[in-house]
Order: C-alpha cells, then sequence, then structure tokens
C-alpha cells in the first residue's frame, strides 16, 4: 500500500476458522509470496486456491485466509488481514435420477409393488430429495392402490450412480375377476442439483389374480324335434366379474349328429362386467326336425375358456336328449268297401297318410257286427297285427284279405265295421280309422203293373194304380219305385208322383201286389178328357221289372168360371184424363171364350160434363183365361179447369153366358179427383231489417190460379246464424187466401226481431211457407232468408310494446287484447312485420297475418301468434324487428299500443376441436403443424381458443419447446375452417425411439365449446438410426465344437432405446445343426459403435462320415432406427471330425484260370453319409493287367453304408504262366476320394491263380457242378418252407380281422401283450426286419427280426 523495500520481502498465508477442510475442499497454493526489491506501491502478488469436489453435489463452504509477516519491515493492516473465500456447493454439478425401469407389474394378491430411483449419473455428497406422486389410470387410488402424494425418497451423501431408493406402493385386492388395471408414478425434484430424466414416468399394471368359477347348469339337458332347439346355460358358481369374459361351447356327436342338430365349435357365452354368483349366460342350439318319426337320441355339449380369470368345474359337459316328436297319420284307404258274397272276399288296406318312418311302427285290425254277423256272414279280424316298417312314407299302404260267406238268401247289403288301433305314439290315427264294409246281394224278384190302363174322373180325386210279383220270393224288403209323366194331363189335373217307393215285405211271393192312390186334380176348367202315364223303376239289384212296365190313367172334366170388378172402387184425376175399370176371373179356368158387358150411371159426377157415359161395352175372356185373369175398359173423365171438391159414378157388369156366374163386386164407384190448384210462393226470396227496427215483414203472394174455396198457407221460422236471441220464432203461422183471391193477391205477417246488444255479424234465419191442401202449389221462392244487421264494436290493442326471445326458443309469442266490448261472432285483425337490425336470416316475416277473436270473447280476452325465430347458427349481438296490426272490420276498432319491437338474443357458438386426434411428425422436420377446427356453427365474430402443450415421453425443451399459443378465428369462417400454430421440434441426434407429448385447447368465452377431440396426441417419430452388420461374413467350426457364436455389431450411432436385429439360418442340412428362426439379437441403452449382440448356433455331431457341411445365415430388421448394411449373411462351414474304417473282408482270394472270382470291401466301423471311392494297386508275379479282367479294381461306397456294409467285384481269372502253375497278386486298397477321413484295416489281400491242366476241371464243369449243387439247396428249403407255411398258418387262423378308428383294417395277430395294438408295417431296406408301430405312433418293436 505504501512504502519501497531495498530487498525482498516475505508474506505468509494461512487458512482458518472455516467449515472448509484443508485438502479435502481446498488446497492453498504457494503460501508463501515474497516482493522483491525496489518494488513500488500497487505491486501486487497473487496466490491460488486449489477447490477439491467440483465433481460432486455438496453443501457450500466457507474458509477465511490470514496475512502474515515475520518481518519487522512489514505492516499489515488490519482491515486488511483476513479475507473470507466462500466455496459454493458444487453449483455447476448435478446427479441425475430416473425410475429403475418405465414399467412395473405386480399381481393383486402380492399387496404391494416396489418402485424404484436410481442415480444414473453424478455424485452426492449431500443429501437431495425427490417426491414421488401417483396419477390414476385405469386403477383408482383408495380402490386398487394407495396414492402416493409428493411422497420424499432422500439420497445421502456418498451416493452415486447405481444409488436406489425404493417405496412399497400398497396394493388391494378388490376380489373382483377383472382386466389388469394401471396407474402411473412421476418423478419430481426441486432441487437445482437434481435432474430428473426418462424415465421420469413410471406405469405400474396390477395384474388380477381373481377368478370365478363356471360349470353348466345341468349334466342333462332335455329337448324335443318340435321345440326346435335346447337352452344351454353357463352358470357362475363364484366370484364376480369386473370385466367381460367368453367360455365356448362345443358339442360332440352321440347317437344325434348333423342330420339332428346344428353342432357348435367353440361358440362364445359372454358373461359381461357386474355378472356374479348364480348369473348365467345361454345360447341356444337348434335342433332340427328331420321329420322322420325315430327313437330318441342324444349329443354332448361341453364347455371350456382359455381366459385366466375363468376355473370350470364340473359338470363341464352334459348330455342332451332330443326327444322323437314327430309322427305318422294313418287311416283307412276309404271309409267305405263293398264286396259281394259271390266274391268270396274284401280288402281293407290302411295306409301312411303323412308323415316319415325311421322305424318300425304296429297299427292292429279288430271287426265289429254290423247288420253282417261274424262267421254267419265274414270271418272276424281280432287285433290283427298289421306292421309298417323303416322308411316307409306317405301313401305306404298295406292290405288285408277278410272272407266272405254266401248264405244263398235274397236280402239286403249287410255290412261290419273294421278299426285300426295301436299303442305306438309315433303314429296318430286320423279320419277314416274305421272303415264299413258292406257285403251286397245278388238274387232277384220279378215286378210288373197288373193293368195297362185306369181310367177316374175329376170329382173322385184319385186314381189307383198296382203292382204285383211275377215270380220269386222275397227274403228282405224291396221297393219299387213308382213316377208319372204327363199327357194331356199335366200338374194342374194330377200331382205328379217322383219314385214313390212300394215295399214288398220280406215273405212277399208270386201274384202279391201293392197299389197306390194317384191323386187326381179338378182343375176348375172346362175341357175334354185328359190322360197321363205312371212307370215303375229299381235300382235294387235283387229285383227285375217285366212288362207291362208303364200304364195309362185317363180323367173326365165339369167346371164352371166366376167374375166380378177388381175393385168396388176406383180413383182417377181430372188431369189422367180416362178411369180404368177392370174385370177379373174371381174362380175357374175357361176352356173357350166368354162375354161381359159394362155400362156407366151418374153419382155426383155428372156424365158429358165430368166424363163421357158408356152403355153395355163388351169385355171378352179367352180359352185358357183362368183364375185372377183380368180384362180391363178406359172410360173418358173431362177436366171442367176448376178447384173443387171430388165427384163420383158408378159402372156396372153383366152377362147372359151360363158358364159365366157373376159374383161380387159386380157395381163399381169411380171418383174423379180435382187436379186444378193455385202457385203460391214469398213475395221475395231475401227479407231485410235490423235489431233497431224490432220486426221483419213477411209476404206470401198467389202467383197463378183460380179457386172458390178457401186456401191456408203456413208461415214457419228456422234458426239461421240467428237464434232465439235475435227474433221470435214463428210454427205453421197461418195466411189466409179468402175465395175469390187471384193471381198477385198477397198476404203478409210481422216477425218480432230482438236486439242482443252483443257486437256480431249481420245474422240471419230462413222463413218457410207450407201448405197441406192439395190444391195449392208451392213455387220457388217458398224459402226465402231473412237478415238482421248489427251496429256494435269492439276496441283491440296489443298486449306489450316490447316483446323478448332467444334464437334457442324458435318463436315469440305476441297477443292482441279487446281492450273493451264483447264478441257475439268471429273477429279479426291482421298482423305485419318489418326488419329492425333483424332481418329475414333472423326471423320469417309475416304479412296480414289474421289474427282471430271467436265470439263470446270480450274484455281482456287474448289471441295470440308465434312469429318464427330462426337460428342462424352464426354467434352475433343481439338483433331486433317490429310489427303492427290492422283490421278492415267494422266491428273492430284497433287503439294503442297497435305497434311494437321484438328483441332476438343471440345464443349460438361454434364447437371447436383439433383437426386431428394426432399429429405425426420426425426430429428433423424442425416444427410440426397443429390447427384447432371449426367442427360445427359458423362465425359472426372473432373468437380466441389457447393451445399449451404437456410433456408426455417428449420432454420440454429435449424433444420440443413449450407452447402457449392464441389460435384466433374470424368473423366469417365456419365449419372446417382452421387456425394454426406451429410447434418446435428438437433433434437429439440420439436413437431413442418415438416421444409423444399431449396438446390441449381451452376457451374463455361461451361463444365456443370444445369438442373432441380438445386433447390431441403429437408423435415425434425419431429419424437417428444405427448401422449394424455382421461381424464376419464366413464362419468356421467342427462337430465336436457344440455350437457357434454369431454376432451382430453396432458400426455407428447411439442408442437410448432396446432394439433388435433378427437372425434366420437356412434349413438346407439336416442333423448338422439346429436351425433358429427369427431370433432377435438385442441392443440396449448406451449401446453404441463396435457393441455387439451374439447367438449361439447349436452345432450337433451325427456320428456320420461325410464332407464339410455349409449352411448360411443372415440377419434382418423393420425397425426403421436399425439401418442393416453389409455384410448381412454369412457362410458358416461345418468341418467333419468322424471318419470309418475299411479293409478286405478276407486276406486271400483262390480261383482258376477260365473262372471268376469275387473280391470284396467290408466297412468295419463307421457310417458314411457320402460316396467314398477306393482304388487298388496290384504287384505280383505277371505282368499287371493280363491275370484280371477287368485289369483295375475299384470299389465305391455309398451313402448310408455302415459297419458291416460288403462291396464286391467280379473278375474273370485270365491263364498267365505255364499250365499247372500258380500266381501271386498283391492287391493294396488305395482311397481315391480325399475330402474324406477314411482309416484301413484289411488293407492288403493275395489273389492266388491257378492255370490247370486239360484234364482238370473246366470252368463249364465247375458251373454244372455247381448248378447241381443249387438245385439240392432249393429242394431242402422248399422243404422248408412248407412246413414253415404250416406253423404259420396254424397261427393265421387265430387272426382276426380288426378296423381302426382311422378307418385302416388290419389283421391281429395275439401276440406278446406288449406288441398288441399293431397298427402298420414297414419293411426295411438293410435288414429283414419289421419296424412295428402302436397305435399311437409310439415305437413298440425296432428292429424286431421277424422270421
Amino acid at each position: 500500500f505504501y512504502g519501497t523495500p531495498n530487498q525482498t520481502v516475505a508474506v505468509e498465508l494461512h487458512t482458518a476458522s472455516g467449515n472448509a477442510i484443508s485438502n479435502i475442499d481446498y488446497i492453498l497454493q504457494n503460501a508463501v509470496v515474497e516482493f522483491g526489491a525496489n518494488s513500488t506501491v500497487g505491486a501486487s502478488l497473487c496466490t491460488y486456491i486449489t477447490i477439491l469436489g467440483n465433481d460432486a453435489v455438496q453443501d457450500t463452504k466457507n474458509v477465511t485466509v490470514y496475512l502474515t509477516s515475520n518481518s519487522s519491515d512489514v505492516l499489515i493492516p488490519s482491515y486488511a488481514q483476513s479475507v473470507p473465500v466462500q466455496i459454493l456447493g458444487g453449483i455447476t454439478q448435478y446427479i441425475e435420477v430416473s425410475f429403475t425401469s418405465n414399467t412395473y407389474s405386480v399381481h393383486e394378491n402380492e399387496g404391494y409393488v416396489r418402485v424404484c430411483i436410481e442415480i444414473t449419473s453424478g455424485l452426492l455428497k449431500r443429501a437431495a430429495i425427490v417426491y414421488l406422486s401417483s396419477l390414476d389410470g385405469t386403477a383408482l387410488n383408495s380402490t386398487h392402490y394407495s396414492p402416493l402424494q409428493n411422497t420424499t425418497l432422500t439420497f445421502f451423501s456418498g451416493d452415486q450412480m447405481n444409488s436406489t431408493r425404493c417405496v412399497n406402493i400398497t396394493v388391494f385386492d378388490d376380489m373382483i375377476t377383472g382386466d389388469a388395471k394401471f396407474f402411473t408414478v412421476s418423478l419430481t425434484a426441486y432441487d437445482i442439483n437434481v435432474y430428473v430424466t426418462t424415465p421420469n414416468t413410471t406405469t405400474i399394471t396390477i395384474q388380477d389374480s381373481d377368478y370365478i368359477t363356471l360349470s353348466l347348469t345341468n349334466n342333462t339337458y332335455n329337448t324335443s324335434k318340435m321345440v326346435g332347439y335346447v337352452m344351454v346355460c353357463a352358470k357362475i358358481l363364484t366370484g364376480t366379474l369386473g370385466r367381460s369374459i367368453n367360455v365356448y361351447a362345443s358339442t360332440i356327436y352321440g347317437t344325434a349328429t348333423g342330420a339332428n342338430f346344428i353342432g357348435v365349435q367353440s361358440y362364445p357365452l359372454l358373461f359381461i362386467s357386474g355378472k356374479r354368483q348364480n348369473d348365467s349366460s345361454c345360447f341356444n342350439i337348434t335342433v332340427i326336425d328331420d321329420i322322420i318319426t325315430g327313437n330318441t337320441n342324444y349329443f354332448t355339449v361341453y364347455i371350456a375358456s382359455n381366459d385366466t380369470g375363468v376355473r370350470i368345474i364340473t359338470p363341464i359337459n352334459a348330455t342332451v336328449s332330443i326327444a322323437d316328436s314327430n309322427y305318422v297319420t294313418v287311416r283307412f284307404t276309404s271309409p267305405t268297401v263293398t264286396t259281394n258274397e259271390s266274391s268270396g272276399f274284401a280288402f281293407v288296406c290302411i295306409e301312411i297318410k303323412t308323415g316319415i318312418l325311421g322305424r318300425n311302427a304296429s297299427t292292429y285290425l279288430s271287426t265289429v257286427n254290423g247288420t253282417a254277423i261274424a262267421t254267419t256272414n265274414y270271418s272276424p279280424l281280432q287285433q290283427t297285427e298289421v306292421q309298417f316298417v323303416d322308411n316307409d312314407t306317405e301313401n305306404s299302404t298295406i292290405c288285408v284279405k277278410i272272407v266272405i260267406f254266401d248264405n244263398m238268401i235274397t236280402e239286403d247289403t249287410k255290412y261290419f265295421n273294421v278299426s285300426i288301433t295301436t299303442q305306438d305314439t309315433g303314429v296318430i290315427l286320423v279320419e277314416p280309422n274305421t272303415c264299413i264294409v258292406g257285403i251286397m246281394d245278388s238274387n232277384y224278384i220279378v215286378v210288373s203293373f197288373n193293368a195297362s190302363t185306369y181310367n177316374t174322373t175329376e170329382s173322385v180325386g184319385y186314381a189307383m194304380v198296382c203292382v204285383q210279383i211275377i215270380t220269386g220270393t222275397l227274403g228282405r224288403s224291396i221297393s219299387v219305385y213308382l213316377s208319372s209323366n204327363n199327357g194331356t194331363a199335366t200338374g194342374r189335373n194330377f200331382i205328379e208322383v217322383k219314385s214313390y217307393p212300394l215295399l214288398f215285405t220280406p215273405g212277399k211271393r208270386q201274384n202279391d201286389s201293392l197299389c197306390f192312390n194317384v191323386t187326381v186334380i179338378d182343375d176348375m176348367v172346362t175341357g175334354n178328357t185328359s190322360f197321363f202315364t205312371v212307370y215303375i223303376t229299381s235300382n235294387d239289384t235283387g229285383l227285375q221289372l217285366a212288362t207291362p212296365t208303364q200304364a195309362m190313367v185317363s180323367i173326365s172334366d165339369s167346371d164352371h168360371i166366376t167374375i166380378g170388378f177388381t175393385s168396388a172402387t176406383i180413383s182417377t184425376n181430372e188431369s189422367t184424363g180416362y178411369a180404368t175399370v177392370c174385370i177379373k176371373i174371381q174362380t175357374g179356368v175357361l176352356g173357350r171364350s166368354a162375354k161381359v158387358y159394362v155400362s156407366t150411371m151418374d153419382g155426383t159426377a155428372i156424365n158429358s160434363t165430368n166424363y163421357s157415359p158408356v152403355r153395355y161395352a163388351e169385355i171378352q175372356f179367352l180359352n185358357g183365361d183362368s183364375n185372377s185373369t183380368t180384362r180391363c175398359i178406359n172410360i173418358t173423365v173431362l177436366n171442367d179447369m176448376i178447384v173443387e171438391d171430388a165427384k163420383d159414378f158408378k159402372v156396372l157388369v153383366t152377362t147372359n153366358d151360363t158358364g159365366v156366374h157373376v159374383v161380387s163386386p159386380n157395381t163399381t164407384t169411380v171418383t174423379i179427383e180435382d187436379s186444378n190448384y193455385l202457385m203460391v210462393s214469398f213475395t221475395s226470396s231475401k227479407f231485410y231489417s235490423s235489431e233497431k227496427e224490432g220486426y221483419l215483414m213477411i209476404c206470401a203472394k198467389i202467383v197463378m190460379g183460380i179457386h172458390e174455396r178457401p186456401i191456408w198457407v203456413y208461415i214457419s221460422t228456422m234458426n239461421g246464424t240467428a237464434t232465439d236471441q235475435n227474433f221470435i220464432q214463428v210454427q205453421r203461422y197461418p195466411l189466409l187466401f179468402t175465395s175469390g183471391t187471384q193471381q198477385n193477391d198477397s198476404v203478409c205477417f210481422n216477425i218480432t226481431v230482438i236486439d242482443d246488444m252483443i257486437t256480431g255479424n249481420t245474422n240471419y234465419f230462413t222463413v218457410m211457407l207450407t201448405s197441406n191442401d192439395t190444391a195449392v202449389h208451392l213455387t220457388t221462392p217458398f224459402n226465402a232468408t231473412a237478415f238482421i244487421s248489427d251496429s256494435d264494436y269492439v276496441q283491440v290493442s296489443l298486449g306489450s310494446s316490447t316483446y323478448n326471445s332467444n334464437e334457442s326458443v324458435g318463436y315469440v309469442t305476441v297477443c292482441a287484447k279487446i281492450i273493451t266490448g264483447t264478441l257475439g261472432r268471429s273477429a279479426s285483425v291482421y298482423l305485419s312485420t318489418m326488419s329492425g337490425t333483424a332481418t329475414d336470416r333472423d326471423f320469417i316475416q309475416v304479412h296480414n297475418y289474421l289474427i282471430s277473436f271467436v265470439s263470446g270473447n270480450r274484455n281482456n280476452d287474448t289471441s295470440c301468434f308465434n312469429i318464427t325465430i330462426i337460428d342462424d347458427a352464426t354467434t352475433e349481438n343481439t338483433n331486433y324487428f317490429a310489427f303492427y296490426i290492422m283490421t278492415n272490420d267494422t266491428g273492430v276498432h284497433v287503439i294503442t299500443p297497435s305497434n311494437a319491437t321484438v328483441n332476438i338474443d343471440d345464443n349460438d357458438y361454434i364447437m371447436v376441436g383439433f383437426s386431428s386426434p394426432v399429429y405425426t411428425t420426425n426430429g428433423g422436420a424442425g416444427y410440426v403443424q397443429v390447427c384447432a377446427e371449426i367442427l360445427q356453427g359458423t362465425l359472426g365474430k372473432s373468437v380466441s381458443v389457447y393451445l399449451t402443450s404437456t410433456n408426455g415421453t417428449a420432454v420440454i425443451g429435449e424433444d420440443y419447446y413449450s407452447v402457449d399459443a392464441e389460435l384466433v378465428f374470424n368473423s366469417g369462417q365456419r365449419q372446417n375452417d382452421t387456425s394454426c400454430a406451429n410447434i418446435t421440434i428438437l433433434d437429439d441426434m440420439i436413437t431413442d425411439g418415438m416421444h409423444m407429448l399431449t396438446i390441449s385447447l381451452f376457451s374463455n368465452t361461451t361463444a365456443v365449446q370444445l369438442a373432441k377431440p380438445w386433447n390431441a396426441t403429437v408423435i415425434i417419430d425419431d429419424i437417428d438410426y444405427i448401422t449394424v452388420s455382421l461381424t464376419s461374413s464366413v464362419y468356421n467350426t467342427s462337430e465336436n465344437e457344440g455350437y457357434l457364436n454369431v454376432c451382430a455389431i453396432i458400426l455407428s450411432g447411439y442408442l437410448e432405446i432396446p432394439v433388435a436385429v433378427n437372425i434366420s439360418s437356412s434349413t438346407g442340412i439336416e442333423n448338422d445343426f439346429i436351425p433358429v428362426q427369427n431370433l432377435e439379437l438385442w441392443f440396449y441403452p448406451d449401446d453404441a459403435q463396435n457393441d455387439t449382440s451374439c447367438a449361439n448356433i447349436t452345432i450337433i455331431h451325427d456320428m456320420l462320415t461325410e464332407t464339410t457341411e455349409a449352411f448360411f445365415v443372415f440377419i434382418y430388421s423393420n425397425i426403421s432406427s436399425v439401418r442393416l448394411v453389409p455384410p448381412t449373411n454369412a457362410t458358416i462351414f461345418v468341418t467333419d471330425i468322424d471318419s470309418i474304417e475299411v479293409g478286405f473282408n478276407q486276406s486271400m482270394y483262390n480261383g482258376s484260370a477260365h473262372s471268376s472270382i469275387q473280391v470284396c470291401i467290408q466297412i468295419y466301423s463307421g457310417q458314411l453319409n457320402a460316396t467314398v471311392n477306393l482304388g487298388t494297386y496290384i504287384n505280383g508275379t505277371s505282368t499287371v493287367g493280363s491275370a484280371f479282367s477287368p485289369a483295375t479294381i475299384n470299389f465305391s461306397l455309398m451313402s448310408g453304408d455302415r459297419n458291416g456294409t460288403i462291396r464286391c467285384k467280379d473278375l474273370s481269372l485270365l491263364p498267365v504262366g505255364a499250365i499247372g502253375t500258380s500266381q501271386q497278386y498283391n492287391v493294396t486298397l488305395l482311397q481315391l476320394t480325399t475330402d474324406i477321413t477314411v482309416h484301413f484295416r484289411q488293407h492288403s489281400a493275395i489273389i492266388i491263380v491257378f492255370n490247370p491242366a486239360s484234364n482238370q476241371i473246366t470252368a463249364e464243369e465247375v458251373a454244372a457242378i455247381s448248378a447241381g449243387i443249387i438245385l439240392v439247396i432249393i429242394f431242402f428249403f422248399i422243404l422248408i418252407l412248407a412246413v414253415y407255411m404250416l406253423v404259420c398258418t396254424s397261427m393265421i387262423k387265430k387272426a382276426t380281422v380288426k378296423k381302426y378308428k382311422n378307418g385302416q383294417s388290419g389283421l391281429y395277430f395275439p401276440l406278446k401283450p406288449e406288441y398288441d395294438n399293431i397298427k402298420s408295417s414297414k419293411r426295411s431296406q438293410k435288414n429283414e426286419t419289421l419296424e412295428m408301430k402302436n397305435l399311437d405312433n409310439s415305437m413298440v418293436i425296432k428292429n424286431e427280426t421277424v422270421s
């Protein structure tokens, strides 16, 4: 600070009085500093305190640094003797914590789940706290688990990477069988030195450990074909469901098959959530009615389930019995059968009317006497069985023959009954179920009339005719039938006879007769004698007719007729101009013509004035006229054109014909009614008055006519709109036209009118003119309308000057009101609207709309109308329009208020949601655009919605930037219009898979309603990837290593998620390795370049000698975060370590020249899986090649050759050397195939060739001797075979034929018990062995030698 040293000055630094520890928290460098000589004021020296522990999170530490000096030349001021140093606790350091797993799983019955947090990086030198909180998913807190709310976990000083802290979360068993449920636990930290990394949330799945027990409700079910189904039910025995489950029902054929029911396989029976003990689920199995009458059948139904929440207990299966409800209907083919005694028999047939039989069915026939007696007329049946058989169908018929006896007696047809019965419930008897058998008789008698002519008269009244038996005797009653035919006599002369029966009773014989009286009718007609004929017929086979079968009956006649007027009085009218007078025959019929005469005589009517007179006018009746025949004459009537009373005259009838008798009425009075009249009407069709005048004058007048007597007409009234309140009624009030009045004369009457003091319309009533005088003809107008006018009025105004409504209401009710007055009629005002700020888009305009008041309305009564309000679906301000009333009704006065204003409040809104529930982008896109969309409605003003984001697996600042945006919709926008914002996406350059975040909309205005989806998910696909290949394109191994390690390697990239590549192998070489298919090679988080993932491929030692084999492996992946680069496939070579041992099968071979020998090699050990070629090296006493043919010897061993296999070569031996000498050759085996390991045992052999002399046995002789020896061997072989066959035959006789379930058949030999149930045999290729298998394909006998 001041002073100048002339020599070096030392100053010392010391530390003390703090919680920082030297050499642990800090190191003081250069504890002594020196100022050099000549240092000046302001010179400074520095040293350093090294801070330790910056790699850890720790508390803040303090230390004080002091200055001292041993030099008396140095003064240190007190204010500068010390300085505090504060070591901040690792402010730039932090630890990273996360869950040890992003998922945990626990079962309800375990009671808790242990969730752990670990330090993934960093070191603590102080305590740090993290917080856990739970959030419901499908699992609910306090119901399924005990919740966490900022539950603390503390890490302590010294904790570092992989240090963990755990918490047990209690899990509750709800005792309900349900789906697995989950909840999430989130990790947070408020310590600035603690970073929470992913996974910062974990999902805890609570696996359900409950189950329900189920069974069928019964172990038997019964139904019938007629029902058509059977209901089968499964029932919960214990437990409660919290989710839906299925059990599956299936059926198995029994005696019932697919023809009897529709089988099911794994038919689902659904139990929904909430079902509990004793609840059941049922389904119907369709039962098929095969329409065949058969026995009861059955099938089996069972239930199964692969749901871990279901335990199925007995009864698991049940037997379903299908009772047969079909039947056949049986009846007689006919209700009657007829036969003849002479035929000797009758056939009675029964048939199946409907149905089909699937089995035999019996019915029984029995006879019951009728008039025919059993054993006398027929041979009886007693429960005679008639059987229908299987497959009989509709119309199948069976007939039974019944013997008929002839008793040689002429008699009636006799009958007996045949009935059907049955005890079979599958047989229903229908009509006809009884049959009547008739036995007809063939004897007869001969019958005729006893005369050919009969006579009678009408007065006798009848004619007797008789029929007699000519030949024969009756043993029964027989009828002949008498009939008549018209001749000149008809039904008027006699009563016709139609098949009248004449009955001959049993015992009647020749000459016996029967008579009958034919009624003769007196026809009252005088005429000639007439006749008719009678004849006899019979349809009885026991009767034959003989002549005469017809006879004539004559009738004599003596009649007369009576006549008279048809009426004693006759009436006519002047206007008719005549009167018709008629005479008729009262009794009798004319057989000829007859005349009568009529004359007139004055009464009040004078001849020539009122009528024209008649004198003996002739009326003639003709031949054939009979009772009621009428003849008439017209007498002229004269009209005097004067209205007067009726007048009359008489008419008389006379005759001089004795065949005609005149009877009463023999005179008739003719009355002439007056036909003249007056025409009368009202003077007018309308009459007018008013309530004030008090009366209404009504007048009638004569329109036409003259009269000489008083004439009355009558006036009556009838209500119209005018009633008794408006006038005094009159009924038939008389108006008199006196004698002598004439055309246009009138008579009047006043009707009283009443003033009702009520405002109404002009009313009317009807006045009617009537008369009961026939001389009065009313002409129009004979009805008139009387009008009474009114002059009252009412005062009307609107009910209010202001009305309010809302678009959602859809209308506004406006009313007009009567202020003063009373209505006696309907009255109207007219309402019209005018636009204001509301226009035609807001309401429906009305113009002159009629608002009516009805009769009886008075002051304060109202009449209302709804004006339609239109919801324009546009958000806008309150609008208004106006309306007013007016009228042209003189009975209505409109007063104020006569107009009013209607205010329309707006209640529209738009519905807004995200344009998509999911938005997808990738880390390299830089941003993703998300849009809110108007889903419904139209805007009339601007509104806003607000966008926020929430972390999912995507984290703010790492994967995206937080967004809080306002999305504005402007006036005029409508459905499908959008407002969008961009969310910035970050690429972390690490392969860490897909991330997600949630975005949400909210609104603070009623003009906007949020609709789904108001939340959306943003998916950020990872664009980063790792490159992977195999570590090599070639791998080598050998059989004895047992496996091969094949690896995939990461060539570039860094992982934060687990990924897998798949490896598969070829399957080309069997038995050398175990192929792999779709085996996963996993890479895990933090794996990077040069990290590998390997798989062991098992190599099989097959114990076969073979060449080096090869197969292939290749890797592949369908994961976008993995890119494969070569080599992606590799060849694997498997070196064989096996060998075979080969040699000659003997050491020496002998033969003679001109013959042949066989040289053989043999495998002594090992088995080949390849071809091996062997050659030979030959050396000997003669030139190589001159002793053998062929000159070289090569052998080939084939794949499959094994220990004991022999391969031979035939050698033809050639003469070499002098006769009688032998040549010796050494033959050594050589390996020609180099890639197979071959060891030699009998490596060499000697071949000796003898060259024989001429007297020695030649090759031909050797061949002949050999042939003889072979024949002897064959003989003995055949003998041994024959003995063997005898033994085998005795054994085969014990064999039986079995048919197995798979449809195959075979012989079954009763051998050893363990060899029982043999299915098939297969002859092997090498040894004479049989390979026998049991029915379940398990090997029972293997390479068993069979003789």
